[in-house]
């Protein structure tokens, strides 16, 4: 932070830092329900290495206590809609994934995941009109949540459209810094910001970023299962990091998420991923002053991978 950019007071980076700590609380009881609904209320190897797998990730942990971002809050919304989904609560599901969007529009990288799952959830009830009435009722319970808390902007159709154009700031370009996605890696050969308009930049991403999450949507769609939720959250989310427009480094978390949820199938993917994210993100944190963090981190979670794998 600069000076002009916000109040650098001891007591308020104090309280931002400690803010953190607090509200990092959120995140805790989505991934004890994840386990729980994975493994069964039962201690076992596997509930212990997702627990594990959830809290102790260290790139979350870099993230939201050295840069001081509140990333715990929508990505603990977003477990906690998973698990619910998984639980048999699909209405708390979709309430839980609407809080975690509009806490951070980045939770719009699971938006097909959760669309496909839940619409192919409906369409296994039997009859028509049981299919018409759960479609219904959960496009009710996102209508509602969206009303109410986008209530203060509605009235004022400028207001809303200031509000969606921060939220999606397209007038900031492809990419920046030193994102690892597509984008920015190939930007080394192929000038993308030169080669294309910035118009059709935002669709081709759009378009690449649909295609690349679709697949994975249309088999929930047509054969839902608790597996093939968390796969397709993967799987979505990684579309939107390697292809969607204006990717933050920090997007990586995303992804992130659902592979460590899967940590007691895929052990050896969710062992390397987190350890893959923190490279990836390391200019970020170096211009952060975090180099010494990150390699404690790193250390501490090699050591921990080789003692549970």
């Amino acid at each position: 932070m600069h000076p002009s950019m916000g109040i650098m007071k001891h007591n308020a980076t104090g309280w931002n830092s400690l803010s953190t700590y607090h509200l990092s609380c959120v995140f805790f009881p989505a991934a004890w329900a994840v386990a729980g609904v994975l493994h069964g209320p039962h201690p076992s190897a596997a509930r212990v290495w997702t627990l594990a797998s959830l809290l102790l990730s260290p790139a979350l942990l870099i993230i939201d206590h050295g840069h001081f971002q509140y990333n715990c809050l929508s990505l603990g919304a977003a477990a906690g809609a998973a698990a619910a989904i998984l639980g048999g609560a699909p209405v708390l599901g979709s309430l839980l994934y609407c809080l975690a969007l509009n806490h951070k529009q980045m939770a719009l990288y699971y938006a097909p995941a959760f669309f496909g799952h839940l619409l192919g959830r409906c369409l296994q009830a039997r009859g028509g009109l049981a299919k018409v009435g759960a479609v219904a009722r959960l496009g009710l319970v996102v209508v509602l949540s969206f009303a109410i808390i986008w209530s203060p902007w509605l009235t004022s159709v400028k207001d809303a459209s200031q509000v969606v154009a921060r939220i999606f700031p397209l007038r900031r370009g492809l990419f920046e810094d030193y994102v690892a996605n597509w984008w920015c890696a190939s930007s080394v050969v192929f000038k993308w910001k030169q080669l294309i308009p910035a118009g059709l930049q935002v669709r081709l991403c759009a378009a690449l970023t649909l295609a690349a999450a679709a697949p994975s949507m249309l088999h929930q769609i047509m054969r839902p299962s608790p597996l093939g939720l968390l796969l397709a959250m993967a799987n979505s989310a990684f579309a939107f990091f390697m292809f969607a427009f204006q990717v933050h480094e920090k997007s990586v978390l995303l992804p992130l998420l659902p592979i460590s949820m899967m940590a007691a199938h895929y052990p050896g993917l969710a062992v390397w991923t987190p350890m893959v994210a923190m490279v990836s993100m390391y200019p970020l944190l170096e211009r952060d002053g975090l180099s010494l963090p990150y390699v404690a981190l790193m250390l501490l979670w090699a050591g921990l991978a080789l003692v549970a794998w």
